[in-house]
Formats: structure tokens, C-alpha cells, sequence
């Protein structure tokens, strides 16, 4: 993947993290796992719940991850824009 693709995905990321749905999406399935997870009775059930609650809290990770490693490529991008700018003006 190229840097500018790095930076686009990050983009897009922070974009959709950031969007009202997707907030509100997050929201509601994790309080409404973590609801059934606190009253069930059945172990199994609560596994299932626990493994279910800890798959959405990874979708978070995987955007955070992303957002990351866009903000890291551009960053990196911008100090060799720099560096080539401050050595072409000797």
C-alpha cells in the first residue's frame, strides 16, 4: 500500500469514527451486549456475550489502528517534504 493510500484509509477512518451513526451504532450494540451479558444466568450465553462484546471493541482498535499508521505515514511524509525542501534552499 502506498503512503498516499496509508493516509487516504486513515482519512476515511476518522471519518467514519467520527460520523454520528457509527457513534451511535458503537453505542447502542455495546450497551445492549453488555446489558444481556450482566443478566444472563447461563454460562455459555455470557461467553458467547463476552466474545461478542470484545469483537465490536475490536472493530474500534482496527479503525484506531488505521488512523494511526495514516497519521504516522503523513507525518513521516511531511518531515521528508522538510528535510528535501531544507536541503534544496543550500
Amino acid at each position: 500500500m502506498t503512503p498516499d493510500e496509508k493516509i487516504r484509509r486513515a482519512q476515511d477512518a476518522q471519518r467514519i469514527i467520527e460520523s454520528a451513526l457509527y457513534k451511535e451504532a458503537y453505542a447502542k450494540i455495546r450497551e445492549q451486549l453488555f446489558d444481556e451479558w450482566v443478566t444472563s444466568t447461563d454460562a455459555k450465553i455470557r461467553d458467547a456475550l463476552w466474545h461478542e462484546f470484545k469483537a465490536v471493541e475490536r472493530v474500534q482498535t482496527f479503525f484506531g489502528s488505521v488512523i494511526t499508521e495514516g497519521t504516522l505515514t503523513r507525518m513521516a511524509a511531511d518531515r521528508q517534504r522538510k528535510q528535501a525542501h531544507l536541503e534544496g534552499s543550500r
